[in-house]
């Protein structure tokens, strides 16, 4: 089955009110024609948005159940693809992101899809400008590892409510190693293998130091499963819960599908997720 109705037939079992592909479509053309991309964030606002088509956004927020939440922060939100699927089944959303042209080309979007319950504002993932205990559902897809995760990791804690759910997704070791011996998604001003190299000598630096100094904000670390586990347990979170990307769904009915290789090798874990919660 074709990946779109695939998800179509997903999204069709469901009662949310959906943006249209058509609105998106016509957002998405009036922003790339108002905004000056280079080619690799083109490339990379293209590629989440699929021509529109936001169907597997919204699948995985409702099989992972993420849903009915009163006020929700999306981490590391890029060009709001996930903020989107989230806005249009929870009370309230923001979108948080380091880039400020990103933030700015989010927002042009939310206010031509008029969803007046989601913004983007600008700010780190690791000193997010809030008191604490306001959030009861923080979500960040991929971006954890962007970040000194440790620190992030204690920030979001403070924020997040007693009960409140934590959702994240990051790589191992395994993610960087396939985008050096296969990479993907290679732009005139991005080599996927440089910046896993890049990623792998960062990583070991943060882990002896504690220190993570960006030159760009597509500077990365990866995160060892163990690793995250303890860090999670260390800041005080519960119910700690670590899949496969992609492999959790709290819905029979809903199947599941990996955006990405989850191992190499059989060996090393490449993508992740991970949800847990702050005890009451």
């Amino acid at each position: 089955m074709a990946l779109t109705s695939y998800y179509t037939s997903i999204v069709k079992t469901m009662v949310f009110t959906l943006t249209s592909q058509s609105q998106i479509q016509h957002a998405l053309h009036s922003v790339l024609q108002s905004s000056a991309l280079s080619e690799f964030d083109q490339s990379f606002f293209l590629r989440m948005y699929a021509n529109g088509d936001l169907h597997k956004y919204r699948a995985r927020v409702s099989a992972l159940g993420l849903t009915n939440f009163r006020n929700v922060l999306d981490v590391g939100c890029g060009y709001g693809q996930w903020s989107i699927a989230l806005a249009e089944r929870n009370a309230r959303v923001t979108g948080i992101d380091i880039d400020q042209h990103r933030v700015s080309i989010s927002n042009d979007l939310c206010h031509l899809l008029d969803l007046d319950n989601l913004t983007f504002i600008h700010g780190k993932m690791d000193n997010v400008e809030s008191p604490p205990n306001t959030y009861d559902l923080i979500f960040s897809y991929g971006a954890l590892p962007l970040s000194p995760f440790i620190s992030t990791l204690q920030s979001l804690h403070q924020i997040l409510t007693p009960g409140g759910t934590l959702y994240f997704s990051a790589y191992g070791l395994g993610h960087m190693i396939n985008n050096i011996l296969s990479p993907r998604n290679t732009t005139t001003d991005f080599c996927p293998r440089e910046w896993a190299i890049s990623a792998i000598d960062s990583t070991l630096k943060y882990l002896y130091s504690g220190k993570f100094s960006q030159s760009s904000p597509r500077d990365s670390l990866f995160i060892p499963k163990s690793m995250a586990y303890k860090v999670l347990d260390d800041c005080g979170f519960c119910n700690i819960r670590i899949f496969p990307e992609g492999s959790y769904t709290c819905d029979p009915d809903i199947p599941t599908m990996s955006f990405a290789p989850i191992q190499y090798n059989n060996q090393y874990e490449a993508v992740y997720e991970v949800i847990c919660s702050k005890p009451l």
